[in-house]
């Protein structure tokens, strides 16, 4: 075992071998599947406490604390696709995880995780889904494949229109009136960007109407 910092927090790093041998001590014991959902849920909880605090004054500690912790929240999203039952954790922990792929630049990572959890089984709640949807849209956007985003952001606000969230479909109107601007399609573009303005001033909501209105103004200096 090795003692390790990681900003103000001890850590303890552990050999390989001795990481697989104890492995197999667990499995023989019959008690590694249940340390491996306890395993999930702390990383879960962890990234959904996180999540709020990525835009804020507290930004910086909490994406450090992310970065400290990414190779065992990569753990968590591996052991998450073996078996059907273990899909919602993954799917909750990617959408929660956006912000933190988004503002590091894991977009290819962070796409190819929410894409996989985005596929439609029954096995994950529409509300769950929609916001994995979104998330890969704007990862997607940012690597410039605008027809693959517009298609999640739409997926998206479909869900979101049928669960009557308001707040989703405002987001997912940003998301696919962005990628129209984008592809040149001004008139698309400003009709969803001014129904997420609506919404957004509905909801007093000022991170949406501040959204919407940076997208309606780069579409206004777009057309000169």
């Amino acid at each position: 075992m090795q003692r390790q910092i990681a900003g103000s927090e001890p850590r303890v790093g552990m050999l390989e071998t001795v990481r697989e041998f104890a492995l197999e001590q667990l499995a023989a014991a019959g008690e590694l599947s249940a340390l491996e959902h306890r395993h999930a849920e702390y990383y879960l909880a962890l990234v959904e406490a996180a999540e709020p605090h990525l835009v804020g004054p507290q930004q910086r500690l909490w994406l450090d604390r992310l970065a400290a912790e990414h190779d065992n929240v990569r753990a968590v999203l591996r052991w998450s696709t073996r078996e059907d039952d273990r899909k919602l954790i993954g799917s909750r922990l990617a959408g929660a995880l956006v912000g933190f792929w988004w503002i590091h630049g894991h977009w290819r990572e962070g796409l190819q995780w929410l894409e996989e959890m985005g596929t439609d089984d029954g096995r994950v709640p529409p509300s769950t889904r929609a916001k994995v949807l979104h998330g890969a849209g704007v990862l997607a956007e940012a690597l410039g494949h605008l027809g693959r985003a517009s298609d999640l952001y739409v997926e998206s606000l479909e869900l979101c229109e049928a669960l009557d969230d308001r707040r989703g479909i405002a987001l997912a109107l940003i998301g696919v009136g962005a990628v129209a601007m984008h592809q040149g399609e001004a008139v698309r573009a400003r009709e969803m960007l001014e129904r997420s303005l609506v919404l957004g001033r509905d909801l007093n909501e000022q991170t949406l109407v501040a959204h919407a209105l940076v997208n309606l103004g780069a579409l206004t200096l777009d057309g000169g």
